[in-house]
């Protein structure tokens, strides 16, 4: 995907970091997509807010931006110059109590539209990221339907899942996105397989129970230090091989849900994935959680050349 080019589905996406620190100490939370102002499809417009409350006054309060992840390659930010936000003066009784800020902002200096953002905010906070399908004033919130999604300021290491997942681009639009928060490069491969209903009788299917069925073809993605990948409408990319038909792609209605597995057992990572519904353009979070549900098949067939996916 070309930052300059294109708005992934999963702008769609707005995430909700909670965390509690000490006073004296400060966390550092990921927020995987910052957009800044952008069109998308069918018509619609993104931006983010982002909004820390500090959930004891904090009047010395200095949120600063650490690094910025990008598709081809991010930054560490140099600490000296690195945009930074703090409360102004204010007259007691006033407590500071939240930091609003929007994706011009926490993009500063940065020439791409999208990106992952690392935040270091001392003390107890909440930090919410909305990302809207909207526009809002420049002091107000921004305006439209968007999401929240709750995510950890720690990476996961080894093997997540993403529990939820339904093919067929007519109706659904599975976009996943991948942050690599570190100075090496990552290696990831996405399973999947098709599942099948089973059958309640000699010719009846039951659609309460679903069976693995065939598995697809790993695909593989590649993250470059402080990295930021995303793979929308997933399943117009994923295929299956077998002996007769070569390579069937796996955009077709049904039941999914998908393994990530790094190369890296120990190196940290954050993924993130949004399920949107075609007709509405309206999306919905897909929770990863950590480590492999297990048995699920590998494809053992080797495919063609003309059915790798970059």
């Amino acid at each position: 995907m070309k930052v300059s080019r294109m708005v992934s589905d999963v702008l769609t996406v707005a995430v909700l970091s909670v965390a509690i620190a000490g006073a004296a100490s400060a966390a550092t939370y990921v927020l995987p997509v910052v957009v800044s102002g952008v069109p998308g499809l069918n018509g619609s417009f993104w931006d983010s807010e982002v909004r820390i409350l500090l959930l004891s006054p904090q009047p010395d309060i200095v949120v600063r931006r650490v690094w910025v992840a990008l598709a081809g390659g991010g930054f560490v930010d140099n600490p000296t110059t690195a945009p930074t936000w703090s409360f102004p003066p204010s007259p007691p009784p006033a407590q500071p109590r939240m930091i609003v800020l929007k994706g011009s902002e926490l993009l500063q200096g940065v020439a791409a539209t999208h990106a992952a953002v690392g935040l270091e905010i001392p003390g107890a906070v909440a930090v919410y990221l909305h990302n809207v399908n909207g526009r809002g004033g420049q002091d107000g919130p921004l305006l439209g339907n968007g999401q929240l999604i709750q995510s950890s300021s720690s990476p996961f290491a080894g093997p997540v899942t993403i529990p939820w997942a339904t093919a067929g681009s007519a109706k659904f639009r599975m976009s996943v996105g991948w942050v690599n928060p570190s100075p090496a490069p990552l290696t990831l491969r996405v399973f999947t397989s098709k599942l099948s209903t089973a059958y309640s009788g000699p010719y009846t299917q039951d659609p309460r129970y679903w069976l693995d069925s065939i598995a697809l073809q790993p695909l593989v993605v590649t993250l470059p230090p402080w990295g930021w990948r995303q793979v929308d409408d997933i399943f117009s990319k994923l295929v299956w091989c077998n002996d007769l038909n070569g390579c069937v792609g796996a955009d077709d209605d049904g039941l999914h849900f998908l393994e990530v597995e790094p190369n890296d057992l120990q190196a940290p990572y954050f993924a993130y994935a949004s399920m949107i519904y075609s007709p509405l353009n309206d999306p919905e979070f897909v929770s990863v959680i950590p480590g492999s549900v297990g048995g699920a098949p590998r494809s053992s067939v080797p495919c063609p050349p003309y059915c790798s996916v970059p």
